[in-house]
């Protein structure tokens, strides 16, 4: 089955996580390849595409990226710690700002993944956050959490 589908900000790549590993489309998923996967982030649950080149996914151990297609991966450089990482939501327009779900926290980055840091979401009270969504405008990060509700992050340029 397939566990997440992503696309580019330029809607020009498609990408598929499934059991068996990571694919990608660059002719509206008529032909699938696969990317080799990194072997020091564990099992894999999201991933944001900017381009054929530069990926990133988040998994049991932390953040991974590449930008030679999955030849080499790079863990995070700094802001984000080697434990679970369970969504990685892409900016809908700017492909390099990238918002994940880490332990319950939500992290962005503006660098397409080389460096993370908290977002600041004051209204989640302690809350774990579940999952991330976006706005109809993309200025609007909605937050879903595990006990108190959906709470909205006002995200600036």
């Amino acid at each position: 089955p397939i566990g997440r589908v992503r696309v580019s900000p330029d809607g020009s790549v498609w990408g598929i996580l499934t059991a068996v590993g990571l694919f990608l489309s660059t002719d509206n998923g008529r032909i699938w390849t696969a990317v080799p996967m990194p072997l020091d982030t564990g099992a894999i649950y999201d991933m944001a595409i900017a381009d054929r080149q530069r990926l990133v996914v988040g998994g049991l151990r932390g953040v991974s990226h590449t930008e030679d297609s999955g030849k080499e991966w790079h863990p995070a450089g700094r802001g984000v710690s080697p434990e679970t990482v369970t969504e990685i939501l892409p900016h809908p327009q700017r492909k390099e700002i990238l918002f994940a779900v880490q332990n319950g926290n939500i992290r962005q980055s503006r660098d397409f993944g080389e460096s993370w840091a908290p977002l600041e979401a004051g209204d989640l009270g302690g809350d774990s956050v579940a999952g991330l969504f976006w706005g109809a405008d993309n200025t609007r990060l909605y937050a879903a959490g595990f006990s108190r509700g959906l709470f909205v992050v006002a995200i600036a340029d």
